[in-house]
């Protein structure tokens, strides 16, 4: 679901950017650095994975494979998000109902699909145990995530999925209310690196 560049207007109902905004976001042209890094994402997290069943490779360079999911958390950002700010900073507005159904349309039919199979077959699982339905369905997997679950994997879906959600709310927030549309994303980006602290140092290496 993450890293798609048509899910907004179309650049013949765009006026022309400001100055300010890449004109790479109006005009669509395919970035062959993103496209290299989406394939490096996949590598990355394949080998983590492969890792795990066994196949490590030599001096446990598998366990690097974190890279990989953070690499599309910011290309998602990159891409979305400055396509929205583009929008906005045109003077346009965003259209929440397109937005968002094509954001489920393009992630809940997969995702359904493999949920039904976990929950109807579960000796299909990687493990026995695993979280509450609900929070699989309202996306909230990730928060109190328990290792050694089956198909605690999700987790980063649901972060994307709350990012989708909250990022049009929040630009547009900013947009009423400029000095507030600052200041939430540094609250925000402080207040994660205050928690990631505090359960380093709860949880030491």
């Amino acid at each position: 679901g993450c890293c798609n560049e048509g899910d907004l207007p179309t650049p013949e109902s765009m006026t022309e950017p400001a100055p300010s905004i890449d004109p790479r976001f109006v005009h669509r042209e395919r970035q062959p650095g993103l496209d290299f890094l989406r394939a490096f994402a996949i590598v990355v997290v394949v080998i983590y994975h492969t890792g795990m069943f066994g196949f490590a490779l030599p001096f446990r360079w598998h366990r690097f494979g974190w890279v990989g999911v953070d690499l599309f958390f910011v290309l998602s950002g990159y891409l979305i998000g400055g396509q929205l700010i583009a929008r906005l900073a045109r003077g346009g507005e965003i259209g929440f109902g397109r937005f968002y159904s094509r954001r489920a349309l393009r992630i809940l039919p997969a995702y359904i699909v493999v949920l039904a199979i976990y929950f109807l077959l579960p000796s299909w699982r990687e493990f026995s145990e695993i979280s509450p339905l609900w929070k699989f369905l309202i996306s909230v997997q990730n928060i109190n995530l328990r290792g050694g679950t089956a198909f605690s994997h999700a987790w980063s879906l649901a972060v994307e999925d709350q990012f989708y959600l909250l990022l049009p709310l929040l630009l547009v927030f900013g947009r009423w209310r400029p000095r507030a549309g600052c200041i939430v994303p540094v609250a925000v980006i402080l207040a994660g690196l205050a928690v990631r602290a505090l359960l380093g140092w709860q949880r030491p290496r």
